[in-house]
């Protein structure tokens, strides 16, 4: 028998990834017609960024091989590389996307 707060703690970067992402949505559509959604994204934007920093320090504090929920999760070197590429990837996304939208008066 596993110890299933160890194993969260072992997939944290990804459910705190999980998490900011159903924050950022929530915050984006909520209010409805009496409270629109702000003009201004930067703030989203920020807390994107800022969960992605998290996942990212959590990835690089990772040494050797840990498993979780009985060995359905292996994060090794190669998954820390993978993790660290994609969150990468994710922060120019945003940093694009947040330009963008201001550049055409979107946001």
């Amino acid at each position: 028998m596993t110890n299933v707060f160890a194993d969260l703690g072992t997939v944290a970067p990804f459910w705190i990834t999980g998490l900011a992402a159903a924050v950022v949505l929530l915050l984006t559509v909520t209010g409805g017609s009496r409270r629109p959604a702000p003009s201004a994204g930067n703030h989203l934007a920020m807390l994107s960024l800022a969960a992605l920093a998290t996942c990212g320090w959590l990835l690089l504090t990772y040494e050797g091989s840990k498993t979780a929920f009985s060995g359905a999760v292996v994060i090794d070197g190669l998954g820390v590389v993978f993790g660290l590429t994609v969150l990468l990837g994710a922060a120019i996304a945003i940093m694009l996307a947040a330009a963008y939208l201001e550049e055409h008066s979107l946001s």
